[in-house]
């Protein structure tokens, strides 16, 4: 017995042990098993399961910031079939005989944007501004796109992505050439009031993928034209030329 803080005496309950309360439940049927510890132990449940949860995600943080991402990119206003869109990961990754514990390719897969900038939906507004955030970032290798998209990116960027005829070896460059794949754009330039300014000068901006393995693997219509755009700022340049070879000499897939 002890006393309170007014002075008055009272009479602490022992709390029950496990082997008492085990002997409480044993009698009950399984579902008022699974009510009575619920009702008594909701609380030291949540917060044990808010424990595994925290658990399992500082594992996960941890783990993933151990791989070394070997590809960064977007697929804008490409159209696909859900199914198919861990395809250019999970091949990628087998082309250049990584493990996925080791490497990740890191992809967005679901943005589109209104490139008329007319239709006023939000959500299109909404993917333009994180758009606008991961291009000024440095953080992405390449789009995959379609041709007036690669307009609007120049356009909204000042010009950010970069000349396949710098970025790829000569060889390479003049084959894509002649093969009539590769897409020009207009240049865009910063004037001094810090305006964005087109010029008529056309530079080799895009490839044309659309009869790469890539199409049919990512689940995308026949005959949809989509462009490989390499970013001036990629963190990995070096990944432009493995990425070309994937997409157009697939031997090792």
């Amino acid at each position: 017995m002890e006393r309170n803080h007014y002075g008055k005496k009272v009479v602490l309950e022992e709390r029950p042990t496990w082997k008492e309360e085990l002997q409480k439940i044993k009698p009950l049927s399984f579902s008022d098993r699974l009510w009575y510890i619920w009702q008594y132990y909701k609380f030291h449940i949540a917060v044990c399961m808010g424990i595994i949860a925290l658990i399992c995600m500082l594992v996960t943080v941890i783990t993933n910031a151990q791989k070394e991402t070997v590809l960064s990119g977007i697929i804008l206003n490409v159209e696909h079939n859900p199914v198919n869109a861990s395809y250019l990961e999970d091949s990628y990754l087998d082309y250049l005989g990584e493990s996925p514990k080791h490497a990740v390719v890191s992809l967005r897969t679901d943005m589109t944007i209104d490139v008329s900038g007319e239709s006023g939906d939000l959500q299109s507004s909404y993917n333009l501004q994180i758009l606008s955030a991961l291009l000024s970032a440095g953080t992405e290798d390449f789009l995959l796109c379609t041709a007036d998209t690669i307009f609007y990116v120049q356009q909204i960027s000042g010009g950010i992505i970069a000349d396949l005829s710098q970025v790829l070896s000569e060889d390479t460059f003049q084959t894509f050439e002649k093969e009539g794949l590769i897409l020009e754009s207009n240049q865009f330039v910063y004037l001094e009031d810090g305006s964005i300014a087109i010029t008529e000068d056309l530079f080799p901006a895009a490839i044309d993928i659309s009869g790469t393995h890539f199409i049919e693997g990512y689940g995308i219509a026949e005959n949809t034209p989509v462009y490989l755009c390499f970013l001036q700022n990629s963190p990995t340049p070096e990944h432009f030329a493995t990425m070309v070879d994937y997409l157009f000499y697939p031997e090792q897939l």
